[in-house]
């Protein structure tokens, strides 16, 4: 198991650069894969794409997850001009249905 000491944050981007984030993860057989991280908080201004790639081998699963807050009401924050963008591409055995 792997896990994240707290929440990601995307903060402001400079000079309209985007963040980018890849994630690559190969599942072995007869394996079983949990991607549920702690939240990405989306501060204003912020750029993100988000890259996930997992591939599963036979007889493997995988339940995959994300939250995304936009900025922390609570502490007065409020999120505008925000651009994310998530892509999640799953890899399956050719001989594997659906």
């Amino acid at each position: 198991m792997v896990f994240s000491q707290s929440a990601e944050k995307i903060y402001k981007s400079i000079n309209n650069t985007k963040a980018v984030i890849n994630n690559e993860i190969i599942v072995g057989e007869n394996s079983w894969l949990e991607w549920l991280p702690q939240e990405t908080i989306l501060f204003e201004n912020s750029k993100l794409i988000r890259n996930l790639k997992i591939h599963l081998d036979k007889n493997s699963e995988s339940l995959v997850g994300e939250i995304v807050i936009l900025g922390r009401i609570a502490k007065g924050e409020f999120s505008n001009n925000i651009y994310s963008v998530s892509y999640t591409h799953l890899t399956l055995p050719t001989n594997r249905e659906v």
